[in-house]
C-alpha cells in the first residue's frame, strides 16, 4: 500500500517571523525604481509605494499582537541563530517605505511640512530598530552561538546592513530639515555608514573563503549569495548621496573632497557589486542545473539587494553624468522588476499551497 500521499508536506513559507519584512523591502524598492525605467511608470510606482506602506503597518501590527500574546515564540525566534539574523529586515523595510514616500509621495500627509514631520518620527523609529539589529544580533551570535567557517553564509550580513540603509535614508530626508538638523543628519549618516560597510566587507571576505574551501550552501540558502549585493549597493548609494548633501549644505573644501571621495568609493563598491551579481547569477544557474533550487521565502533575496545595487549605480550616474552608467541602471531596474514579478507570483502560489496543507514542517530553518 502506498502511504506517500498521507505524509505531511513541509510548508514552503516559514511561520511568522522577521523574514516576512523582506517582502516589504523588495516591493518598496521596485516602486521607487519604476520611474527610472520610464516616467510613464511613476503613477504605478506611487501606487506600489502607498500599498507597500500600508502593508508594512499591517505586518507590524500582526507581529506586535502575535508576539505580545505568545512571548515564548518571540524568545525562540531570538534564540534561533538562523532566524534572528532576519531582524535586520525590519529597519530595512521601514527605510524602504520612507524612501518611497520621500521620492514619490512627498506630501502624502497633506502638506510638505506634515510629511517632513512624519518622516522625522519614522526616521527615529527606524534608527532605534537599526541600532537594535546592528548591536543586539552580533552580540547574541558572539556570546551565545558557536560557528565554523562552513556555517558562514551571506545571511550573516542581514543584521549589519541596516546601518548603511538608514544612512542612505538620512541622506534622502536631510534636505527636508532645517539647516542645522540637516547637517547633523548627514554626519550621522557617515557614522552609520562606518558602522556597516567595513564589517560587511570583512564578512564578504569570509563568505568568499567559505565558497572556495567548502561546497555550495544548502539548497534552502541557494539565493543567499545575492544578499552580498546589498551592502555593496547601499554602501555606494549612501556614500555618494551623503557627499552630495554635504556640498549643498556646507560648501567648503572639505565637503568637496568628501563628495569626490564618495563618488570614487561608490564606483569601487558598485563595481565590486556588479562582479558579485555575475557570480551570484552563475551560482544560481548551477543550482538550477543540479535541480536543487527549491522555492523559499529566501527568494526575496533576489529583489532588495539588486534594487539597492541599481540605486547605487543610479547615484553614480547622477554624480558623473555618464550616459552608459545611467543606461546600466535602467537595465538593472528592468531585471529587478522581472525578478520581483517572478518571486511575488511564486510567493502567492506557495501561500495558496500552504493554505491547503495541514503541516508543521518549515522550509526555512524553523
Amino acid at each position: 500500500m502506498n502511504h506517500t500521499a498521507s505524509r505531511p508536506t513541509a510548508r514552503r513559507l516559514p511561520s511568522l517571523g522577521f523574514e516576512y519584512y523582506s517582502l516589504i523591502m523588495g516591493t518598496g524598492i521596485v516602486g521607487v525604481l519604476l520611474p527610472t525605467i520610464s516616467p510613464a511608470l511613476t503613477t504605478i510606482g506611487r501606487i506600489i509605494v502607498v500599498a507597500n506602506a500600508i502593508g508594512l503597518l499591517i505586518l507590524a501590527l500582526i507581529t506586535v499582537i502575535t508576539f505580545a500574546r505568545h512571548r515564548l515564540r518571540l524568545r525562540q525566534l531570538l534564540d534561533n541563530p538562523a532566524r534572528v539574523l532576519f531582524l535586520g529586515c525590519v529597519p530595512m523595510a521601514m527605510s524602504s517605505v520612507s524612501n518611497g514616500i520621500d521620492k514619490l509621495e512627498p506630501n502624502v500627509l497633506g502638506s510638505h511640512a506634515a510629511t517632513t514631520e512624519g518622516l522625522g518620527v519614522w526616521l527615529v523609529l527606524t534608527l532605534v530598530m537599526t541600532l537594535v539589529s546592528v548591536l543586539y544580533v552580533p552580540y547574541r551570535l558572539f556570546a551565545h552561538h558557536l560557528a565554523t567557517l562552513e556555517d558562514v553564509n551571506a545571511t550573516w550580513l542581514l543584521p549589519i546592513v541596516p546601518a548603511e540603509v538608514t544612512a542612505f535614508q538620512l541622506a534622502l530626508v536631510a534636505p527636508r530639515f532645517d539647516h542645522a538638523l540637516a547637517v547633523d543628519a548627514v554626519w550621522g549618516g557617515y557614522l552609520l555608514w562606518a558602522f556597516s560597510v567595513p564589517l560587511a566587507l570583512s564578512l564578504i571576505a569570509l563568505i568568499t573563503l567559505r565558497l572556495v574551501t567548502h561546497h555550495l550552501p544548502a539548497p534552502h540558502l541557494a539565493t543567499s549569495t545575492w544578499l552580498i549585493l546589498g551592502p555593496l549597493g547601499t554602501g555606494a548609494a549612501a556614500i555618494a548621496a551623503l557627499g552630495h548633501d554635504l556640498t549643498v549644505l556646507t560648501p567648503s573644501a572639505l565637503s568637496t573632497t568628501l563628495a569626490g571621495a564618495g563618488v570614487v568609493g561608490a564606483l569601487i563598491l558598485a563595481g565590486y557589486g556588479l562582479w558579485w551579481l555575475l557570480v551570484a547569477g552563475a551560482l544560481s544557474l548551477e543550482y538550477l542545473r543540479r535541480g536543487t533550487y527549491p522555492f523559499t521565502i529566501g527568494w526575496w533575496g533576489f529583489t532588495f539587494p539588486l534594487g539597492v545595487l541599481t540605486t547605487g549605480v543610479g547615484e553614480i550616474a547622477i554624480a558623473t553624468h555618464v550616459s552608459p552608467i545611467h543606461d546600466l541602471a535602467v537595465g538593472l531596474a528592468v531585471a529587478l522588476v522581472a525578478l520581483w514579478t517572478m518571486v511575488a507570483l511564486r510567493t502567492l502560489h506557495a501561500a495558496i499551497a500552504d493554505r491547503r496543507r495541514s503541516v508543521t514542517g518549515l522550509a526555512l530553518a524553523d
